[in-house]
């Protein structure tokens, strides 16, 4: 069985366009040959931070994990250009997969990682793909995408950046302030580019109609906020659960509850719920 001690913090280099990407990664192995990995990719402004409680979790410890901060968050670089950074960041994922070789995948993905996930499915060797308050359509980009997409990249990088994310460090509420604590390790400029990209795809339509094309995707979302009506033409209610006691970070808020519902439709593989 696996355990903390097995957990290393390293680099994945990728190619993008001719290019090396340095990847920031977390990663333990599982028990025996390691056919499969959970893959976990985090929300905006959030790093691989967002997913340490699940390397402590007992319900995961046999699984080979890894989680990866996107580019421009965290510790690895900003790309140095992108015409669609959403696109950019599902080929990393999936070369970061290939890295790795594993018969089979599993993506565990937050907010825009929700995006993320959906863009890298197709081409993977998808086992389950859990999909924790993830962004799919319009409607799911409100909380703080939609504005900072709103505001000029110049005017972000100057002052919307604290703006926006500055408070967080400082409030209350133990989820705002560790996102707030993540935000301040990203590149301004990245966030703003990633905000813009999320918000097209969203609005496209094309991640409803990906996700929708998935048998394996399950949405998980926090009861506090209910699952939302304008996602009720893309999520089957019989493929999603509620986690009790929090918001849009589950994992901070209620993560006893959270890791091992996920493992059991990890260890199903069909990403079904039985609610």
């Amino acid at each position: 069985m696996s355990s903390t001690k097995d957990t290393e913090h390293h680099i994945i280099p990728v190619s993008l366009r001719g290019r090396t990407v340095n990847v920031a990664a977390r990663s333990r192995p599982g028990r025996g040959p390691g056919a499969e990995l959970v893959l976990f990719l985090h929300g905006f402004g959030c790093t691989n931070k967002s997913f340490a409680a699940a390397f402590d979790d007992a319900s995961l410890a046999d699984l080979a994990l890894c989680a990866i901060d996107l580019p421009g968050h965290g510790g690895t670089p900003a790309l140095e250009r992108s015409h669609d950074l959403l696109c950019d960041y599902s080929i990393i994922v999936r070369r970061v997969v290939a890295h790795f070789n594993p018969e089979r995948v599993h993506l565990v993905c937050h907010s825009m990682g929700g995006a993320v996930g959906v863009l890298a499915a197709p081409d993977l060797p998808l086992g389950a793909l859990v999909s924790i308050e993830g962004n799919l359509v319009a409607g799911d980009c409100g909380l703080i995408s939609r504005r900072i997409a709103g505001q000029d990249r110049g005017e972000f990088t100057a002052t919307g950046y604290e703006a926006t994310f500055g408070p967080l460090r400082s409030s209350q509420r133990p989820d705002e302030r560790a996102w707030g604590d993540w935000a301040a390790t990203c590149d301004p400029a990245a966030l703003h580019e990633a905000a813009r990209s999320l918000v097209s795809w969203c609005d496209g339509g094309d991640l409803a109609d990906i996700y929708r094309s998935l048998p394996t995707a399950v949405y998980v979302y926090g009861q506090r906020n209910g699952l939302p009506e304008h996602l009720a033409p893309v999520v089957d209610p019989e493929a999603a659960f509620g986690v009790a006691d929090s918001g849009h970070f589950p994992m901070i808020d209620n993560g006893p509850l959270l890791w091992p519902e996920v493992a059991e439709h990890l260890s199903r593989g069909d990403g079904a719920a039985d609610r």
